[in-house]
This record gives structure tokens, C-alpha cells and sequence, in this order.
């Protein structure tokens, strides 16, 4: 499974000079999605959730690559099973290895960046997940081809592996 995530962090990387992919396949979890993940949008809304922590006094929050990568994949497989389960009946957490705390927001149906961190905030178990305890944040968009937005927000304070 490292091997795997290795080798999708080298995808990723390469496919991020350009910042919307098209996603046919999707290896790790057995899953075949079609769409396009969204790195425009996830560092705009990482930008919206930090103005909403320093409006609430607190410090913004580090984007964070090796959390930026497995949001993604969550984003799409929540394209398939919208739940903090993922689609081989594992937690949300399995995506990769946590060292410390971490907390997980998904939704669906917003259409921009905006949109999405406002319907979030004005969400309480999602506020409390902004605002909570937290150093570094991945944010993760995919756009499938029926055109819904699946948004992640991956959250911790330690380390991952």
C-alpha cells in the first residue's frame, strides 16, 4: 500500500503543473471514477478557511501536501460512497498513516470554493473542525462528470508518516 501511495504522490506531482486532471482509474481503492480533481479550488478554500480562523483569533493553518494528496482520494471516493467510510468499508483515517489527532469534513454540491467553506462554517460539527485544535490542513475537490463537487478538508496537528 506505501508503494502505492508512493507512487500516486509521483502522479500527482507530475500531473499538478496543470491544475485540473481528469481521473479515469483510481488504483488504491479498487474504484473506477470518472472526473477531474481540483487544486485550484482546494488552495482557494484552504485561503477562505484560514480568514475564518484569523476572524476567530486564531492562528491560519499550513496547506500540506501530504494531506493534500489523500483528500483528494477521499474527494473521490466520496464521489462513489459520500461517507467517512471509505469505499473499502475502512474509516476515513485509513487513507494514510496518522500520527496525531486528525478530523475529516466532507460535502457535496457546492459550486465554488466560497460556497462550499461558508456551507461548512455554517455547519457546527464542521465549524468546530475549522476552528479546532489544528496546525496543518489538505484540502481535496474532485468535480465528477455528472459535475457535483466533492469537498474534503483533512485536518491534524501531528505528523503523518
Amino acid at each position: 500500500m506505501k508503494k502505492l501511495i508512493r507512487i500516486s504522490a509521483v502522479l500527482i506531482s507530475l500531473l499538478m503543473l496543470s491544475s485540473v486532471f481528469t481521473v479515469t482509474a483510481f488504483a488504491e481503492s479498487k474504484l473506477l471514477v470518472h472526473g477531474k480533481f481540483n487544486f485550484d479550488f482546494a488552495n482557494e478554500m484552504t485561503e477562505y478557511i484560514n480568514e475564518y480562523r484569523v476572524k476567530n483569533g486564531l492562528n491560519k493553518l499550513e496547506s500540506d501536501f501530504s494531506l493534500v494528496e489523500p483528500a483528494m482520494i477521499r474527494a473521490a471516493e466520496c464521489s462513489v460512497q459520500f461517507s467517512h467510510t471509505r469505499p473499502n468499508t475502512k474509516l476515513w483515517m485509513t487513507v494514510m498513516d496518522w500520527e496525531d489527532a486528525a478530523a475529516e469534513n466532507i460535502a457535496v454540491g457546492f459550486s465554488n470554493p466560497r460556497e462550499a467553506t461558508d456551507g461548512y462554517y455554517n455547519s457546527e460539527g464542521h465549524r468546530i473542525n475549522m476552528l479546532g485544535d489544528y496546525t496543518r490542513v489538505g484540502v481535496g475537490v474532485f468535480t465528477a462528470d455528472n459535475g457535483y463537487n466533492y469537498w474534503i478538508h483533512a485536518f491534524t496537528c501531528g505528523k503523518t508518516q
